[in-house]
């Protein structure tokens, strides 16, 4: 099982390219058996990673007719790709996606340890795949936009008995006032004073909400939408 871990993480980074593998951590020959094993599988050349929206994505997940070879090789491509798809979602708003990020390394961390085979992997992936549309959905839902929305996530762990309505509200209150600095100064997020001010803007909606830190909230909502609110968005 060492061995099996120890391959995991060479192929995920022979995928991903990912620099925080060091082969000198491995003896001369493990290293040498682990390079000459993903050279002759191909791994470094056939593997191509998709977006969790390519239409093929899910083929993976189809597991009857694969042997245990090709098991392991779903498992560590699927790992590779929601490593790489949960980054990229937790980078524009960790408060939405942070939990599908930690869900992947611990699925991930299990197969390593022997805990769950390649196929049980796989199911737990594509259990995590659906959570992750479920929650890229959500917003419709509730007949909110994607930016308010992630607004409301950022909110939600610092209350515990407001109304989710009035939440909302808010969230889309705040929403609108970013938008409207985004239409009305298309580069606010350099302007010092006028983020200040929209800080305090910002502040003054959640006061009623009675959050445990609402300046921690304001800052992390501030975070987020430099990047959701910024000019070509």
């Amino acid at each position: 099982m060492k061995w099996a871990a120890t391959f995991l993480r060479l192929a995920q980074q022979a995928i991903t390219k990912d620099e925080s593998l060091d082969h000198l951590t491995y003896s001369g020959k493990i290293r040498d058996m682990l390079e000459e094993h993903v050279r002759a599988t191909g791994l470094t050349t056939t593997v191509r990673l998709r977006n969790i929206t390519d239409p093929d994505f899910k083929d993976d997940f189809q597991t009857e007719e694969k042997s245990e070879e090709e098991l392991h090789e779903a498992f560590v491509r699927k790992a590779a790709e929601l490593k790489r798809v949960t980054r990229e979602l937790v980078d524009k708003n960790p408060a939405q996606y942070g939990r599908f990020s930690e869900r992947v390394l611990e699925i991930i961390r299990r197969f390593e340890e022997g805990q769950i085979a390649a196929a049980e992997g796989l199911k737990d992936f594509e259990d995590l795949t659906g959570g992750i549309d479920a929650e890229a959905g959500a917003h419709e839902e509730l007949g909110m936009d994607e930016r308010a929305f992630a607004i409301l996530r950022i909110m939600e762990p610092h209350t515990s008995e407001m109304d989710h309505a009035a939440l909302q509200c808010v969230a889309v209150e705040v929403g609108n006032l970013y938008a409207g600095a985004q239409a009305s100064q298309p580069s606010w997020f350099f302007m010092d004073g006028y983020k200040k001010e929209l800080r305090r803007e910002v502040r003054k909606l959640l006061r009623p909400l009675e959050l445990d830190d609402a300046n921690a909230v304001r800052d992390e909502i501030e975070d987020y939408a430099v990047h959701a609110y910024a000019e070509g968005h």
